[in-house]
């Protein structure tokens, strides 16, 4: 019998000692070639294990004008793996991640209290070699109700510059 107690606190003692999983999170920084809405970004965002989000984004170069910029607190964080079907008819993994806060401080003072929403792939998860990263925001305003955990995006502007890092 004391044999038998003394195994199962050795077995019970490594089970007590790992690691917890990290925790889901967001960061990345870098610059786009084409966006209507923005033309670099920054961002770091961490979900915790008791489910509240910190982090914050800053956006530049707002809808063509260099001065113009935006930085939000950022309160929800959703990632995920997503899988589609290429036009080479081959699954793929798009690793994501969706973030919507409350903008603090913008170059336009009638940004300032809206909520809005960005999203971004890892393009390195995606398909398992160097792909590219991608972003998006929507700087429009979110209704009271929508939040990043029931929101879409569609995530088209290539990061030309940077990258992204998404772990869920």
């Amino acid at each position: 019998m004391l044999i038998l107690v003394a195994l199962v606190s050795a077995l019970a003692v490594p089970a007590a000692t790992h690691a917890a999983d990290p925790p889901p999170l967001a960061v990345g920084s870098g610059g786009i070639a084409s966006g209507d809405d923005f033309s670099s970004f920054a961002f770091a965002v961490t979900k915790s294990p008791d489910g509240s989000v910190h982090g914050s984004a800053v956006f530049r170069g707002l809808y063509g004008d260099p001065s113009a910029s935006l930085v939000m607190r950022v309160n929800c964080l959703r990632t995920g793996v997503d899988v589609s079907v290429s036009p080479e008819n081959t699954f793929v993994r798009q690793t994501f991640a969706l973030a919507s806060g409350e903008v603090v401080h913008a170059s336009d003072s009638g940004l300032i209290g809206r909520t809005v929403l960005f999203g971004t792939i890892d393009g390195e998860l995606t398909t398992g070699m160097a792909d590219t990263d991608r972003i998006d925001a929507d700087f429009a305003g979110l209704q009271p109700s929508v939040t990043c955990e029931n929101a879409g995006l569609a995530l088209l502007n290539p990061v030309v510059m940077g990258g992204v890092t998404v772990r869920q």
